[in-house]
């Protein structure tokens, strides 16, 4: 998916602006951890998913779990694996993986992500993250870690809520 069609798919679903189409193509043509913050989860989900489609990982599968309805145990079996069984975050095929909600991790789940992601030079996943709230500002309140922050936060796609578009 080129540019282009990135433009044409957004402005059907939302209010794009020119920031954030060139946010869009940025994260769709490299590599890096993205960080998505919009009013709505589903919002997030569709910029997720129009940045996989535009990626080299555009032709692998598109996963979605949300940290904010799944039990911390559960979550973390899920994307850490258990009983020798891999979890999303090592049995990817090369596709996305979005974690929406992120803000909602619990504080020992965030601290073994980030003991991952800074281990892991290669992964088999691409890395996507959402939050509808400002994690920036869950971070300045020792609610999030500051160095999960900063790993998650390579490109950051924002979409202002409706009121504060102009």
């Amino acid at each position: 998916m080129t540019s282009l069609c990135i433009e044409a798919a957004a402005t059907e679903r939302m209010f794009v602006s020119h920031d954030l189409l060139r946010d869009l193509s940025c994260a769709a043509q490299v590599d890096v951890p993205v960080l998505i913050s919009a009013p709505t989860f589903e919002d997030c989900t569709q910029l997720a998913a129009l940045i996989h489609r535009a990626s080299r990982h555009g032709v692998r599968r598109f996963f979605t779990l949300s940290c904010g309805s799944v039990a911390p145990a559960l979550l973390e079996a899920a994307l850490f694996g258990t009983h020798g069984a891999p979890g999303l975050l090592d049995h990817g095929d090369g596709g996305t993986l979005l974690l929406g909600q992120v803000d909602a991790l619990e504080l020992d789940v965030q601290l073994r992500l980030h003991e991952y992601l800074e281990s892991r030079t290669t992964r088999r996943v691409r890395l996507i993250t959402a939050t509808t709230r400002d994690l920036f500002a869950a971070v300045r309140c020792r609610r999030f870690l500051s160095g999960l922050f900063y790993r998650l936060n390579f490109i950051h796609v924002a979409v202002s809520p409706p009121a504060d578009r102009s």
